[in-house]
């Protein structure tokens, strides 16, 4: 039984170490994610009497461009302006950690957003290149 025992330890063992091997060689095979160099808040409506936790989320607002991040070249977004899909997926409603998921990508891959000009409702879309951002 002791030796029974032994071998199912030591096939386990051997499984593991398999699968972390397996695991390591996948991980490095993936290339980094990388972004756009953008940062976002949430964007909730102004009604003031409608408490913090109720109310209506209506976008994700750009707080800050990173210096020579792909959103800062490009030249078309600024900062106040708000972003509304990404690759068409509406993403007003989207929790940071969400965002992160389709704003993030391969080097050298595009995302295409849409945006509106705060204060003029403007729409329109800008297609980023994403690379590596110093922050």
């Amino acid at each position: 039984a002791a030796a029974a025992a032994g071998a199912a330890a030591a096939a386990t063992a051997a499984a593991a170490e398999y699968s972390t091997a397996e695991s390591a060689a996948a991980a490095a095979a993936t290339p980094p994610k990388v972004g756009i160099g953008m940062v976002v808040e949430p964007l909730y409506d102004s009604a003031s009497n409608v408490p913090a936790g109720q109310r209506i989320q209506l976008g994700l607002l750009v707080k800050k461009l990173v210096p020579n991040g792909p959103a800062h070249k490009n030249g078309g977004i600024h900062e106040g302006d708000i972003l509304k899909e990404v690759d068409g997926k509406i993403v007003s409603t989207f929790k940071l950690k969400d965002l992160a998921v389709h704003l993030l990508g391969a080097q050298g891959s595009e995302v295409k957003l849409n945006m509106e000009r705060k204060g003029s409702k403007e729409a329109y879309s800008v297609t980023l290149v994403r690379g590596a951002v110093a922050l």
